[in-house]
């Protein structure tokens, strides 16, 4: 997830096609868990690095 989101925002699809064996429903789950961390952040349907 972080090497996907290192150079740009991006929405949860976009990330979900870079892990081919990943449902993109476990993508959605795992980008809501590391929002609640703070690790993520929503950003016009896009999620960026927390700082």
């Amino acid at each position: 997830m972080r090497s996907a989101l290192a150079h740009q925002p991006l929405p949860a699809e976009a990330i979900a096609t870079r892990f081919k064996r990943t449902p993109r429903a476990g993508v959605h789950a795992v980008l809501e868990a590391l929002e609640e961390l703070g690790t993520v952040l929503p950003e016009d349907g896009a999620y960026r690095l927390q700082g």
